[in-house]
């Protein structure tokens, strides 16, 4: 058996006399750090990688006089080492030293000696330490960071299981980039001139918005002066509504692998705009990109006003909601128009083109309206356009965004 066995769960229980603290330490206690304000080692005296591994692993796998597990007393200040150019060094070189029987992770979190906060904290500074070395790299990190803090509020100790996820998704992340996956198709151009598709962000408000500000000559000239290709591939994103501006990465852009897929350009707006969510604190009870009005987006690009029709109740009766009036504005050149229905599931019309399936609470885009139909893009894929009666969208959708550019 290997000298770094462990021992077995029964003996490591008995750890807690060494702090004299309880394992049941609720998480909502811990902070960001452990050790307050002090700042990582950066002197040319620093310890190696392989030295700062080889503490921890003897810290973790640490024993009392009397052959009893414990946990090294200067395991914080260990780990205080760890900054974002060592990171992957240490945890490489922690998972030798055990014989690639665990990882940094796994092995602080079953240190049950430590009180959960402790644990936690050293898990958040590992873990941040490692997204910032991908962030150097310009991989989009955001969403990790934010499942990760997500997690970490949550009551009862962070889980191994979800710790080794969310770092083998960051991992395949940064292999994708390094391999170069991808890399032509998601080269911006300052344009929004590509079908694209929804991917799993669940914000097809924002991207039904791009494409019905793109079906009109201003709204597609406001969409193409939001976006910047500086001389490194970046892409500068202006939202000249709220005032701000975001640089995206090549790379953010590329390995953002969640968001819609196809023209690069409108993945950097979908980037940029869950960055200024985030810094607001979320819009209207949002926190990110997940779910929201379409005219947050009109108003975010253009700058200009909105015009937003709710229905308490989803209602069924023809020409109670949507006019036929309603219904011609459609086709004004300078007229802007995402539309919803209330609820969950789908429908299936008989339309004379054959059957339609419409998705209720899903936005799509008014492409337009004649005497008879009515125009609509899904963002699932805006390549193709949805023929419908004027009697089906007035049966079907109840909610509207729309303004006049």
């Amino acid at each position: 058996m290997s000298n770094i066995q462990r021992s077995s769960n029964t003996q490591r229980i008995n750890r807690t006399y060494r702090s004299g603290n309880s394992n049941k330490t609720s998480r909502s206690s811990h902070s960001g750090s452990v050790w307050g304000n002090k700042k990582s080692s950066t002197s040319h005296n620093a310890p190696s990688a392989s030295t700062i591994a080889q503490s921890i692993k003897d810290d973790i796998y640490a024993k009392t006089w009397c052959g009893l597990p414990t946990t090294g007393k200067n395991i914080g200040e260990h780990i205080r080492n760890i900054n974002a150019s060592n990171v992957r060094e240490v945890y490489n070189k922690y998972k030798e030293l055990t014989g690639n029987k665990e990882n940094i992770f796994s092995g602080i979190l079953d240190e049950v000696g430590l009180p959960e906060a402790e644990r936690e904290s050293y898990v958040k500074h590992i873990f941040y330490a490692r997204i910032e070395s991908a962030k150097q790299e310009g991989i989009y990190t955001d969403d990790i960071k934010k499942d990760l803090d997500t997690e970490l509020k949550k009551k009862g100790l962070i889980s191994k299981k979800f710790v080794n996820a969310l770092l083998t998704k960051l991992i395949n992340r940064t292999i994708r980039s390094n391999n170069n996956v991808g890399y032509e198709n998601d080269k911006a151009n300052g344009k929004i001139d590509k079908d694209f598709k929804q991917g799993k962000s669940g914000d097809c408000w924002l991207l039904a918005g791009i494409q019905a500000l793109a079906e009109t000559p201003a709204g597609l000239k406001a969409l193409n002066d939001s976006v910047k290709v500086l001389p490194n591939g970046s892409v500068e994103v202006t939202l000249k509504g709220v005032g701000k501006k975001y640089v995206i990465t090549r790379q953010e852009i590329k390995n953002a692998r969640e968001l819609s897929t196809g023209d690069a350009d409108v993945r950097a707006i979908e980037i940029a705009m869950d960055r200024y969510f985030k810094e607001e604190g979320g819009i209207n009870g949002k926190p990110d990109i997940r779910g929201n009005k379409s005219y947050v987006l009109f108003n975010a690009i253009t700058g200009k006003g909105d015009k937003n029709f709710l229905q308490d109740s989803y209602g069924r009766i023809p020409d109670m909601w949507f006019s036929d009036r309603q219904i011609d504005n459609f086709n004004k050149p300078s007229h802007v128009a995402v539309v919803s229905a209330r609820g969950k599931g789908s429908e299936t019309f008989a339309e004379p083109s054959g059957e339609v399936k419409l998705i209720k609470s899903h936005a799509y885009t008014v492409k337009g309206s004649d005497s008879k139909y009515v125009y609509l893009i899904n963002p699932h894929n805006t390549s193709k356009v949805i023929k419908i009666t004027r009697e089906t969208f007035k049966d079907f959708f109840n909610q509207i965004d729309e303004f006049d550019l």
